[in-house]
């Protein structure tokens, strides 16, 4: 796994971490012009769990928003992604003010100045910078789809195609649908490739499946979707015929994503990963390779969540 995706990997983790407080520029800048505005306002400060004592605290929402930023995406990418990102994570806000649910009880990954200053290193003032400037320079904006806030997924890398929550988590929601995402599909960092031996493949197989082993073991992918993300798999002995789902066979293999293919030969088993992450939604690296190519955040997040509108609440 290049170094690169295992980055976005843990970036794309949902972590409980402190509060963060980081210094604010005040140079705000209007969107663009055709982003509506509504009078619904969000608070100047919310409540949040500490992770060492699980006790409730606030803080200004605009530092838990850098904070999401410098957590959830690499700010080297460019600004353009990196405001994406932020609206993402302001819209994930929004979505649990709109429908009275707990942040606290559901936090969204971000990182305190000093988990940030650890994880940045020499870096980190750069990336503050950036991350603050993502922020300010999408104040107040939201992701909405029927005047309602969005479930914002996203995931590091796709390869080609990202993936419709109906398929992968059984639930349809309309803007969470399948796209092209090629330039993904035009990058080596998204192809993963492990070799084990044979013996291992399927010991470790059925271990899991607690299915006996014997010299006749085989597997067939018996569901995925049309872009050949595994669904579920079956494992069979010479008497019993066990399926397995394609989330539980990457943890078991610690493949990057469920789409990849299997090759198996007398000795040997190459599994061949493609993309990474749950692929629904946002590709960040997507996001960021159409930020290169003079996309805005508006055209990128309107490809990535199809037919949602971007908002700029009070």
């Amino acid at each position: 796994m290049s170094k690169y995706i295992r980055i976005l990997l843990v970036f794309s983790i949902l972590l409980t971490t402190i509060p963060c407080a980081v210094f604010l520029k005040n140079d705000k800048k209007e969107p663009a012009g055709s982003i509506e505005k509504t009078n619904f306002s969000l608070p100047s400060e919310i409540e949040i769990m500490n992770k060492t004592d699980s006790s409730l605290s606030e803080i200004p929402l605009d530092d838990y928003l850098i904070g999401c930023v410098l957590a959830q995406i690499p700010c080297n990418f460019e600004p353009e992604a990196l405001k994406c990102q932020a609206i993402i994570a302001r819209t994930y806000v929004y979505y649990h003010l709109y429908h009275k649910k707990s942040l606290s009880e559901n936090p969204q990954s971000y990182f305190t100045y000093e988990e940030a200053r650890e994880f940045y290193g020499e870096n980190y003032q750069s990336a503050l910078d950036k991350a603050t400037l993502a922020v300010f320079e999408t104040d107040g904006i939201v992701l909405t789809y029927e005047n309602a806030p969005i479930v914002t997924a996203f995931h590091p890398v796709s390869y080609g195609f990202t993936e419709s929550s109906e398929d992968i988590w059984g639930e349809e929601f309309p803007y969470l649908v399948s796209v092209k995402s090629p330039y993904d599909e035009n990058s080596s960092q998204g192809i993963q490739e492990i070799k084990i031996t044979k013996t291992e493949f399927f010991s470790r197989l059925c271990a899991y499946l607690d299915l006996k082993e014997d010299e006749n073991m085989s597997f067939e992918i018996n569901k995925k979707t049309n872009h050949n993300t595994v669904l579920s798999l079956e494992i069979s002995n010479d008497s019993t015929k066990k399926e397995i789902a394609g989330t539980e066979f990457a943890e078991i293999f610690n493949t990057n994503s469920c789409n990849f293919t299997i090759s198996i030969t007398d000795n040997s088993a190459t599994i061949t990963c493609y993309g990474g992450g749950h692929l629904v939604g946002l590709s960040q690296c997507g996001a960021n390779l159409m930020a290169v190519s003079q996309n805005t955040y508006e055209e990128i997040l309107t490809h990535y969540f199809q037919g949602v509108s971007l908002i700029k609440l009070k």
